[in-house]
């Protein structure tokens, strides 16, 4: 029986419940994974913690009434979520306005003068796309590109309409003589 014991403990179950592995080297890689923008269960996945252990944490740190290491934790999730947002925010902005300058390495050799390298630099242009996506999400009541409702018409109507179409259709089509 102690071989089992042994088992149990080694793969983190203590009398039938798992370990929570609350510890420094398990929310420093937490920390870099979501900070590197995975989400929460993708990062749980990779630093081999339970996501219902993570959720856990995280209502913890939410329902603690003192400073605890679990709303330390929390805080310090929501403080990495909200400065990604905010790059990634950036990201959108700069695109939308454009100017970003790129730079292109050029190498060429040539058997007379040896190897030659030319930097050229690009400037990007604004990019609207980028404007109206942040538009549509900011403000969804003014911006968001609603599509026609189709589903409104009924068979009847398409049946007339596609009636018309073929009408005008077969009338522009000359006739030829034999």
């Amino acid at each position: 029986m102690p071989e089992a014991r042994s088992i149990r403990r080694r793969w983190g179950y203590t009398r039938g419940r798992r370990i929570r592995n609350f510890n420094p080297r398990v929310r420093r890689m937490l920390y870099a994974s979501i900070e590197a923008g995975l989400p929460y269960n993708r990062a749980c996945e990779i630093c081999g913690v339970n996501y219902p252990n993570f959720q856990y944490w995280m209502r913890r740190g939410r329902t603690d009434p003192e400073i605890s290491p679990y709303t330390q934790f929390r805080r310090y999730i929501k403080r990495i979520e909200a400065r990604k947002e905010s790059e990634l925010l950036q990201v959108i902005d700069r695109a939308a306005e454009g100017g970003a300058a790129v730079r292109e390495r050029e190498i060429t050799f040539s058997p007379d003068k040896g190897r030659t390298i030319r930097i050229r630099k690009k400037v990007l242009l604004p990019n609207w796309k980028a404007a109206a996506w942040r538009l549509e999400r900011k403000f969804p009541d003014e911006y968001y590109l609603q599509d026609k409702d189709e589903s409104s018409r009924t068979p009847d109507q398409i049946a007339e309409d596609i009636r018309e179409a073929y009408d005008t259709l077969e009338n522009s089509i000359p006739m030829v003589d034999e």
